[in-house]
């Protein structure tokens, strides 16, 4: 058996077009690390991100999902201790040293690298709306990566509420953030789906046309796929879609074809 080593993943994704300097937020399945030689679960996670940091150089920058919904279930959200909820690597990457995490108490990151500071002091007035995490993204043209999973990527939601999809409605909820041991609570901004409808995302469609206009990488790492697209071409493609059909990256819109 051939044992994936860090130079694979440093290749993959350089093949993808990733490179030193690149502002990159990844969406990761841990599973594709059981192609390395035996060896810790840490000591993968370790490989992984040393891969990383020679992928983007120490003028790049990589943005990892937090999230905990916390303020969605009435839990305080502290940000130096609740757990990420989106699996086993996100939460070994948010307690690395160096490693910044954001305040959003319903979808934080975590991120290193040069624009790290900048991703982690975002307003936290709403989630998807401007200056927020997925607005920084935008602004920076951020590549947005699948890696051991499908593509489905939480950007999504920005393009929706730019949009002003009608499977989609503002909702509020009070948080209570603790940060360095400081207290602050307030009410965050979040454009829920309207669950009555098939409103899952689907990017099958989307994903297509990114195909078509060569604007959607893919690659191999091992067995698993990597997929990856700049948020700007992302977004502009997916407005294109949901003018021409306003439930064109939900299940309905798929389903209904």
């Amino acid at each position: 058996m051939e044992y994936l080593t860090k130079e694979d993943i440093v290749g993959a994704f350089r093949r993808c077009g990733i490179k030193s300097g690149s502002v990159l937020m990844l969406h990761s399945d841990a599973i594709f690390l059981s192609q390395t030689e035996p060896m810790s679960k840490t000591d993968r996670y370790c490989l992984f991100f040393d891969a990383m940091d020679d992928v983007l150089g120490t003028e790049g920058t990589l943005v990892i999902p937090t999230f905990t919904y916390s303020a969605t279930i009435g839990e305080p959200f502290i940000v130096e201790e609740t757990p990420s909820t989106v699996g086993d690597l996100t939460e070994y990457f948010r307690k690395m040293p160096a490693v910044k995490r954001s305040r959003d108490p319903i979808f934080s990151v975590a991120a290193i690298g040069q624009k790290s500071r900048q991703f982690c002091e975002v307003k936290i007035e709403d989630s998807f709306g401007k200056d927020s995490i997925f607005d920084l993204l935008d602004q920076s043209n951020a590549w947005l990566c699948s890696l051991a999973t499908k593509f489905l990527v939480t950007h999504t939601h920005f393009v929706e509420q730019a949009v002003g999809v009608d499977y989609r409605y503002f909702k509020n909820f009070n948080y209570k953030i603790i940060e360095n041991g400081i207290e602050q609570k307030g009410a965050l901004k979040y454009y829920v789906r309207d669950v009555s409808r098939k409103s899952q995302m689907c990017l099958v469609d989307l994903e297509k046309r990114l195909r078509e206009k060569k604007q959607f990488q893919t690659g191999k790492i091992g067995r698993f796929n990597i997929f990856a697209t700049r948020s700007k071409e992302f977004r502009s493609e997916a407005e294109y879609l949901i003018s021409i059909k306003g439930n064109a990256l939900i299940n309905e819109g798929f389903i209904n074809q």
